[in-house]
């Protein structure tokens, strides 16, 4: 009864970490989404900066 309460256990914690996983992506998806649709050069100028960077060092 105890390896079966532990499968179980096992298998809630897996989908518990993929829901909060597949959360916290689309979170991330949605914010980059806002900012780029806020601000349609703050998307393209963030590529360029670390060449600006890197050019100055």
């Amino acid at each position: 009864m105890v390896p079966f309460q532990l499968e179980i256990l096992a298998l809630v914690a897996v989908l518990i970490g993929f829901t909060v996983n597949t959360y916290i992506v689309v979170i991330v998806i949605l914010t980059k989404q806002v900012s780029g649709s806020k601000a349609a050069g703050f998307s393209t100028r963030l590529p360029a900066s670390p060449a600006i960077d890197g050019n100055r060092f």
